[in-house]
């Protein structure tokens, strides 16, 4: 159960990684100044799902270097790109608009829901006579709060706000400045195909198309992380099996002498097998579910703790369903198996035999002799106790190994998920691994820029900051110079 909780976690978090790398998910992206050829994305079966995003234009908020990208977009931009509405709603008509939260903190009005907000705005278009500036202004009503994720984009100072396509449209004209197409394959093809396909359209040979860089290669990782948990779980299955096979061989061995009461009443070898299995499989029934509740509890209670999530009581008992089935596949198949081979070997002995065995301990009488007088100097050594442990232990050196190997499995287990736990939160290990709370870089090539000595004297005079390493690098400068 904790490996198929840490195996969706990570799964979570590579997908929102990816996300929030490349804002959506989507597949492709293409770029193009005519709207009309890549509006025919939204009806070509090359593509399954298709948001188009018309730029209008970018507002520079004054005294700032803050800005904001005004653009048109479709009614289904939350199903391929990462926008999530934070309060309101997304634009209907025209002159409604929604704008990314952070972006509103940097007004100088406070604006709330309803509230109209007049913005001047500007875009670059290619026209028959070249570059050309469009210039706009317009008031527009405030009807939505978003958020936008996209790491890969380099301009951290520029935030989106959106209205409606058609209304994008309206403003535009006749002008085409860039529409952007985002789409999914619609796996009729690979996507190396697609490209292909997409190339030998005369109508899309003035678009340029790229695939999502984060979803291309953290695919990639998603497909070994995966691959990876599979062969983990086959093995921690394979070791949890064996942990209850050694359980329940333990039990029937102890119930030898039951077994030949049963067989001395007229029970045949096979209704003996049938008892104990039967036996396992309602222990099973009723105590596999309690372990996976209270194993999904507890790994929920770490999980929580290290991604310092929201303690909702619902979210302790939040597990894969495949991981429940796999993990009482596992239990009971193992209780079986744990079952049915020593009763099976039980059953072959004759009641009289099993009746008058101790537990089928083999207990011979120099072993006996032995035990209580030990004629090892070490052993000598040892108190009545320790010598009747050690006599214990010999008497039955099968049961003596078979605990010691469970024991030591069970060690193993803890040791493992500890440490797929401690994956979870990668910060945490940076953390560790990081000792020091920040660090200043500074490459100069002249020797006066940069961190200087008297910028250090600063930093140790600020108070409460030390200089615990100062590393000099020397920094090589190249020049090239263009062969006429």
């Amino acid at each position: 159960m904790a490996l198929s909780i840490i195996k969706d976690l990570t799964i979570k978090e590579l997908n929102n990684e990816v996300i929030n790398f490349s804002g959506g998910v989507y597949d492709i992206q293409g770029a193009s100044n005519d709207y009309k050829d890549i509006s025919k994305f939204k009806n070509d079966p090359l593509f399954g799902k298709v948001t188009l995003v018309n730029d209008v234009g970018v507002y520079k908020m004054p005294n700032s270097k803050t800005e904001l990208q005004i653009s048109g977009y479709d009614d289904n931009l939350e199903e391929l790109l990462n926008f999530n509405l934070i309060e309101g709603r997304y634009p209907k008509n025209d002159s409604e608009i929604a704008i990314q939260d952070w972006v509103l903190e940097q007004f100088p009005i406070s604006y709330k829901i309803g509230d109209k907000i007049k913005l001047e705005y500007s875009s670059t278009y290619m026209s028959k006579n070249g570059m050309n500036i469009f210039k706009d202004e317009r008031e527009f009503i405030l009807v939505g709060k978003v958020s936008f994720t996209r790491d890969e984009l380099i301009a951290k100072n520029k935030g989106v706000a959106c209205i409606t396509n058609e209304f994008a449209r309206k403003i535009l004209g006749e002008i085409n400045v860039q529409t952007l197409a985002y789409a999914t394959n619609s796996n009729r093809y690979s996507l190396d195909d697609l490209f292909i396909a997409i190339g030998m359209i005369d109508e899309y040979r003035n678009i340029n198309v790229r695939n999502n860089m984060g979803k291309y290669f953290l695919g990639g990782t998603i497909r070994l992380v995966t691959v990876t948990f599979q062969i983990l779980f086959i093995v921690i299955a394979i070791v949890a099996g064996i942990v209850i096979y050694n359980i329940f061989n333990i039990m029937v061995t102890e119930r030898i002498k039951e077994f030949g009461i049963y067989r001395a009443l007229g029970a045949s070898s096979n209704k003996i097998k049938i008892i104990v299995v039967l036996e396992g499989i309602m222990v099973g029934i009723v105590f596999i579910p309690i372990g996976i509740l209270i194993g999904t509890f507890f790994v929920n209670i770490i999980v929580i703790g290290l991604r310092n999530s929201s303690n909702n009581l619902l979210n302790l008992f939040n597990a894969p369903l495949n991981g429940i089935i796999q993990s009482f596949l596992i239990g009971i198949l193992a209780i079986i198996i744990g079952c049915y081979f020593p009763a099976k070997k039980a059953s072959k002995i004759s009641p009289i035999e099993a009746i008058v065995s101790n537990n089928n301990l083999e207990l011979k009488g120099h072993m006996l002799k032995e035990g209580l007088n030990p004629k090892k100097s070490i052993r000598r050594k040892l108190n009545f106790e320790g010598n009747m442990a050690y006599l214990n232990l010999v008497r039955n050196k099968r049961r003596f190994i078979t605990t010691v190997i469970s024991f030591n499995i069970i060690i193993v287990l803890l040791f493992t998920v500890n440490y797929l736990i401690g994956t979870i939160n990668p910060i945490n290990d940076f953390k560790k691994s990081f000792n020091s709370d920040f660090i200043l870089n500074s490459y100069s090539t002249n020797g006066k820029d940069g961190i200087t000595e008297k910028t250090i004297k600063d930093i140790e005079n600020m108070g409460n900051l030390y200089i615990d390493k100062k590393v000099k690098l020397k920094v090589v400068a190249w020049k090239f110079h263009r062969i006429q």
